[in-house]
């Protein structure tokens, strides 16, 4: 126990009563006091309770067996609202929750601060500001009950948020974070579960309260576009996990002098006919309050049903509002132009298939996947995984070359050995295509024209692009691929290096003839 300097009051009040003590005869010889031990001054803290925190802690009190703890005759300090409700945590045993059943006898500041941010503290300021609200009686009881409740469907509804807005499944999580939040002392929680019929856990409450969520985040959207001078429309079908039509709604439209783009709603159609599209749109609007002649642009992909000149959406649109512009979107076009450009040369449509051929191949079994991860760490080469490359999706054949390019060894070295081992035609095509010197050359230019794509189409699909600036991006992607005739970049110059190293390994690598064009 440390020891503190007494003040000067004390001292004074000691000689009077001794004096007092001597000059009484009759008075009985008192028991000799303890000597009084005069700390050095450190630049340590002073130990103790410091009178001044009850100016920050208002609820301090003094304990009601009124023992004292420090030789200064400072008193035990608890908390008395928690005694009177009992608000323990869940985890303590009752008649030894500090704070609660007992008074709190590690005088530090801390310890007040602690204690006053505990949910268990919290709880009780709540049952004691109400009580003297209401009086107390019944009438108070039912009223701190009543705002309890509330205070556990805030709390819940905020940790649903959180699994909402974190894109987590919140019918599988919702209840399972629940109990991990009570079991970490937030005993509120467990007024979520009184009684056998109500149950704020489960899945219904959980859907009710997502809708509720959209619903309120909805309106607030709705509101910002209805002060907007003119807003856009972008629409694109897609297919639920039940393979139901769904066409998801977004809107951009401007606010506080910048445009922003925000999804807004996914309607369900039955079929994917133009007609069934346009009216599900409309009808959205209708209800959204969102007049029609503020529509200026409409943007989809670029299927029939969409941009068909005589009956596609688009079409009926521009029929109800004359003056609205129509845009195929253009990191899309982008993508199709590729893939198109792509199809004029016969040796690349080969090599699409056999890129795509190889994605397939590795990842429809774990056991090759195993392989070409241990032949990698043999190699001492990255472990990368074989990725997909598809038309439709913008940036895949970019990342699909760049793993290739990075573990080509590996990849050669397995094909052969699940050639050779397991006697797998299809690993035996793959490495006999992938050998060759026009692969290789291929992959390099591939390795130098699809970031310049890659690129453009992100800047294509930036929140804040503006249409005008479009042409001067394309062209400028343009302008470098074409260059790339005369001044290769960086990969196809690599491309004797390549070649060199390749034609060092185990594999049977074919090296270019004066006849390979």
């Amino acid at each position: 126990m440390s020891k503190r300097k007494p003040s000067t009051a004390s001292i004074e009040s000691f000689f009077k009563r001794s004096r007092t003590e001597v000059s009484d005869p009759s008075s009985p010889t008192p028991a000799p006091e303890p000597p009084i031990c005069v700390s050095t001054p450190s630049k340590q803290r002073t130990s103790g309770f410091n009178p001044k925190w009850k100016e920050t802690f208002s609820w301090l009190q003094e304990s009601a067996d009124g023992e004292n703890y420090t030789l200064n005759k400072m008193t035990l300090i608890q908390f008395g609202s928690n005694i009177t409700h009992q608000r323990r945590p869940k985890k303590c045993p009752a008649g030894r929750a500090t704070w609660v059943d007992v008074p709190c006898t590690t005088v530090r500041r801390q310890a007040c601060k602690t204690h006053q941010d505990s949910d268990s503290h919290k709880e009780a300021v709540l049952f004691e500001s109400t009580a003297v609200t209401t009086g107390g009686g019944i009438e108070g009881g039912f009223i701190r009950e009543r705002d309890v409740n509330r205070d556990a469907i805030r709390k819940a509804m905020t940790l649903l948020y959180w699994l909402v807005k974190e894109e987590i499944p919140q019918h599988t999580k919702f209840e399972s974070l629940v109990d991990t939040i009570k079991g970490m002392g937030m005993d509120v929680l467990n007024m979520l579960t009184l009684g056998g019929n109500a149950n704020y856990t489960s899945n219904d409450f959980v859907n009710k309260t997502v809708v509720l969520f959209g619903n309120v985040i909805f309106r607030d959207i709705v509101a910002e576009i209805q002060q907007s001078p003119f807003y856009s429309v972008m629409i694109d079908e897609t297919t639920d996990i039940a393979t139901h039509s769904q066409l998801s709604i977004y809107v951009r439209y401007l606010h506080q002098g910048a445009s922003k783009t925000v999804f807004c709603s996914l309607v369900k159609v039955h079929n994917g006919k133009s007609d069934t599209i346009r009216a599900a749109v409309v009808q959205f609007l209708r209800d959204a309050k969102l007049p029609l002649n503020k529509m200026c642009t409409f943007g989809s992909d670029g299927a029939a049903a969409m941009l068909g000149k005589k009956n596609g959406v688009a079409a009926q649109l521009q029929t109800m509002v004359p003056h609205i512009l129509v845009n195929h979107c253009v990191a899309h076009r982008l993508a199709l132009a590729s893939s198109q450009a792509a199809e004029k040369v016969p040796y690349l449509l080969k090599w699409k298939a056999n890129m795509e051929q190889l994605f397939r191949f590795y990842h429809a079994s774990g056991v090759r996947t195993a392989s070409l991860l241990e032949i990698q760490t043999i190699l001492e080469e990255p472990k990368v995984k074989v990725t997909e490359a598809k038309d439709v999706r913008w940036l895949s054949h970019n990342k699909a070359v760049k793993a290739i390019r990075r573990c080509l060894p590996s990849l050669l070295t397995s094909l052969e050995h699940e050639a050779r081992e397991r006697c797998d035609a299809v690993a035996q095509g793959l490495a006999i295509f992938m050998q060759q010197y026009r692969f290789v050359a291929a992959l390099m230019m591939m390795s130098d024209m699809l970031p310049v794509l890659a690129n453009l189409s992100l800047a294509l699909q930036t929140k804040d692009a503006v249409y005008s600036t479009v042409g001067t991006l394309v062209m400028g992607a343009i302008t470098t691929v074409r260059s790339m005739k005369e001044h290769p970049e960086l990969k196809f110059r690599e491309l004797p290096v390549t070649i060199g190293q390749l034609s060092d390994q185990p594999f049977r690598f074919q090296k270019p003839s004066a006849n390979t064009v």
